[in-house]
C-alpha cells in the first residue's frame, strides 16, 4: 500500500487542493492537520475529510502562527514531500494547480452527498459568520439581499436556501429577515458537511463569499458568485478546472466593489449559463 502522512494547512478548499494532488499517487493520506487555536471551524475540516476515500488518520496538530505561516507558504512539489504538503502559495501566486509539477491532479475526488432531499429549484446562498469577512469587510446583510434579490428575479426561482454551520446562523438569519418577506427562504444551519453538499449539488445558483463551498461548487459544476478577499487577486482561476475557467463557470467579485457592479456581472453571467439555469 502506497501510504503518507502528512502535515497541510485548515480549511475544506485548502485540503480538497491537497487531497486533489495526492490522491491519485497514494492509496491512504493521514493527515495532521496545523492549527494555531482549535474551533468549530476546524471540526467542520475534519468531517469533511472523513468522507474522502483516500483519507486515513485525521488528527489536528497545534502550532504556531510561524508554524503553520511556514507551511502554508511553502511551495512544495510533489516529489519533495517529506512530512509536509500544501500548495496554496502556488495557487496564490496565480500558477495553476495543475502545472506546480508533472503530477497530474485528481478532478473527480468523488465526493460524498449526503441525503437531504430538497424538491424545488432554489438560489443557495452561503455568508460566513464567524471570520474577517463580517470584520475586516463591509458587506452589509442589505447588500448580500440585493444580490440574492436581483439573481432569484433573473433566475425567476423565487426559493432561496441560506446555508451555513451553526457559528453562522446569526448572520444568515439577519439577511433571511430582510427577504423573508419577499422569497421563499429556507435557513439551513445544522446540516452535516455531506448534506451540505447534497445541497450545493441541486442549486440552480451559488452564492457565497471565498470559501470551501466554493471549491465543492465546483466539483460539482455549479454556477458561482464568488467574492474574493482582495489580497487573494491571483487566486483567481488558479485552483479550478481549466475547462470551468473556459466556460465561465464562475462569476468573480472582491469585496469593496460596489454592489450594483456585482449584480449587473452576475445578471450577464446568468445569461451566460442559460443551459444550466433556468433563465428567462
Amino acid at each position: 500500500m502506497r501510504e503518507i502522512t502528512i502535515d497541510t494547512p485548515q480549511g475544506i478548499g485548502d485540503l480538497i487542493w491537497v487531497y486533489r494532488k495526492l490522491s491519485l499517487y497514494y492509496d491512504k493520506i493521514n493527515i495532521n492537520v496545523l492549527v494555531v487555536g482549535h474551533n468549530e471551524v476546524q471540526e467542520r475540516s475534519r468531517n469533511f475529510l472523513s468522507t474522502l476515500d483516500m483519507v486515513g488518520k485525521v488528527n489536528f496538530k497545534k502550532v504556531t502562527g510561524k508554524e503553520y505561516g511556514r507551511v502554508a507558504s511553502g511551495f512544495y512539489k510533489m516529489e519533495e514531500i517529506k512530512n509536509e504538503y500544501s500548495v496554496n502559495a502556488w495557487l496564490e501566486k496565480g500558477i495553476h494547480i495543475d502545472d506546480i509539477d508533472k503530477f497530474q491532479v485528481n478532478w473527480n475526488i468523488n465526493l460524498k452527498l449526503g441525503s437531504l432531499n430538497i424538491s424545488k429549484e432554489y438560489v443557495l446562498l452561503y455568508v460566513s459568520g464567524c471570520n474577517h469577512n463580517s470584520t475586516n469587510y463591509q458587506m452589509s446583510s442589505n447588500m448580500w439581499a440585493d444580490i440574492v434579490l436581483s439573481v432569484c428575479k433573473k433566475i425567476d426561482t423565487y426559493n432561496c436556501i441560506l446555508i451555513g454551520a451553526q457559528y453562522d446562523e446569526k448572520k444568515l438569519v439577519e439577511i433571511n429577515n430582510i427577504i423573508k418577506d419577499k422569497l421563499n427562504t429556507n435557513v439551513i444551519s445544522k446540516a452535516s458537511i455531506q448534506d451540505t453538499t447534497k445541497i450545493i449539488s441541486e442549486a440552480k445558483y451559488f452564492i457565497s463569499y471565498q470559501s470551501g463551498l466554493c471549491v465543492i461548487a465546483e466539483e460539482l459544476n455549479i454556477p458561482t458568485l464568488m467574492i474574493y478577499f482582495p489580497e487573494n487577486k491571483n487566486l483567481i482561476n488558479s485552483w479550478n478546472r481549466k475547462e470551468n475557467i473556459n466556460r465561465n463557470l464562475f462569476c468573480n467579485h472582491f469585496f469593496g466593489e460596489p454592489v450594483e457592479t456585482i449584480i449587473e456581472s452576475t445578471k450577464k453571467h446568468i445569461d451566460s449559463f442559460c443551459g444550466v439555469c433556468n433563465v428567462n
